[in-house]
């Protein structure tokens, strides 16, 4: 909220934000750069692993680690909630380098988006990650600036870079 006044202010031009939670979505232009699905994280030997993919019921069952940092919890829990799923949290943290430990160290699983996905921790134990079979909202991350300023070069440049790199990425090969 803080980045979106800002933006709104004209103290920054342009950000980087989870364009589908923006609080003032009439007072932006926005440009989506990639759109990531939410995945349950595991260990490597979890049971759930042997599945392909989960339906949200599986989560009730399993202590839950929750990733606090730029409202992911609530955006997560909000979508949980439209299935009658209540997770059970047993840690929160904003950090996603502990979520990845936390799981990989089974203390419990994660539901969070593809972009933070990396099947190692920093202790190198291996973190699964499988997809919901329900049909939750992803997470939008996208650029934005304020309907009708006027952008510096610097902004336009800026945007044209990340357009840039967003396409170069799309066309990788995903690393699982």
């Amino acid at each position: 909220p803080y980045l979106e006044h800002q933006i709104v202010n004209g103290e920054v031009d342009v950000g980087i934000l989870m364009t589908n939670r923006t609080i003032r979505q009439e007072a932006f232009d926005t440009e989506l750069l990639t759109r990531s699905p939410l995945r349950l994280w595991l260990a490597a030997n979890h049971p759930l692993c042997a599945e392909s993919s989960l339906s949200l019921k599986a989560l009730a069952e399993e202590p839950m680690i929750s990733l606090t940092a730029d409202q992911l919890d609530q955006i997560i829990g909000s979508g949980l909630r439209r299935y009658g799923v209540a997770p059970r949290i047993v840690l929160r943290t904003a950090s996603v380098e502990a979520v990845r430990s936390l799981v990989a160290g089974q203390l419990g699983a994660a539901l969070l988006p593809d972009f933070a996905y990396r099947p190692w921790s920093l202790e190198q134990e291996r973190v699964e990650a499988r997809p919901i079979k329900e049909p939750i909202p992803a997470i939008d991350i996208g650029l934005v600036w304020r309907r009708g300023s006027h952008l510096s070069w610097t902004a336009r440049e800026f945007i044209d870079i990340v357009r840039d790199q967003s396409r170069l990425r799309a066309r990788q090969p995903a690393f699982r």
